[in-house]
């Protein structure tokens, strides 16, 4: 359902997906609109990653092990400069290397077993190999799910976090990244070539989430770029260059 990039655009200016829309993995139309006239956008919590999403997969590893630094930040972007209020799952503003399997620590010896098999079955079924299933009775796989607070001082670790805390302090300094009317929020997108603009008043959030790069034309008006990916966007006039995987936080000027 929420594979076409359109849905995340809906998302912004409408708060939910489904509102009285087709939803298949319930087998039914499901939800209902958000009253925009009269709804903080604050109520809604946004966030990339979560325990449920990350503990739930076979070995709980988190979208730092899959994407590049890029890519970490453009999700960042993408949450701190939405209208709702966001959520950070404990390490991601750093790229945590460490994984968040599920563990569990039963002393009922047939529950712990019991539990440790149910999670290969239930994996099985999903193509996961059996010997890529962490058991979450064993004492190792909790331990691996520790923070290692020395990761934030060093190399991607270290510009990650740095990305985070400029876009964190974006949100604060301007206030159109905090006004909680979704009635001001704009999404224009590109679904083949994937890339995807939210303006909100002044400042306009730009990413390009494909392989190849892409030039878009903006509005007639002066932009300055007040943040941008560690691959660096162009912007010259109204044509701006994004990189594969690069995006950037526009004022209008």
């Amino acid at each position: 359902d929420f594979a076409p990039l359109g849905s995340l655009a809906k998302v912004y200016e409408k708060g939910f997906f489904h509102d009285g829309t087709w939803s298949s993995f319930r087998g039914r139309d499901h939800g209902r609109p958000v009253p925009t006239e009269r709804f903080p956008s604050w109520r809604l919590v946004a966030y990339t990653q979560n325990h449920d999403q990350i503990g739930n997969r076979a070995r709980g590893d988190r979208l730092a092990e899959s994407l590049d630094d890029d890519q970490l930040l453009l999700g960042a972007m993408l949450l701190l400069g939405s209208p709702f209020t966001p959520m950070l799952f404990m390490g991601e503003e750093w790229g945590a290397t460490t994984p968040f399997p599920y563990f569990s620590s039963h002393p009922e010896v047939d529950l712990g077993r019991a539990v440790s098999e149910g999670r290969i079955r239930e994996f099985a079924k999903l193509g996961w190999d059996p010997d890529e299933v962490l058991d979450p009775q064993d004492p190792e796989t909790y331990r691996a799910a520790i923070l290692r607070w020395d990761e934030v001082r060093t190399g991607r670790h270290a510009r990650v976090l740095d990305g985070y805390r400029q876009l964190a302090r974006l949100r604060h300094e301007l206030a159109e990244l905090t006004n909680p009317d979704l009635r001001r929020v704009r999404s224009t997108i590109g679904e083949d070539s994937r890339w995807i603009i939210v303006e909100r008043g002044d400042v306009v959030l730009v990413a390009n989430l494909d392989e190849t790069p892409v030039t878009l034309t903006l509005s007639l008006d002066t932009y300055e770029i007040v943040w941008q990916t560690p691959t660096p966007v162009t912007l010259d006039g109204e044509r701006l260059d994004l990189p594969r995987h690069a995006g950037a936080v526009l004022v209008r000027r």
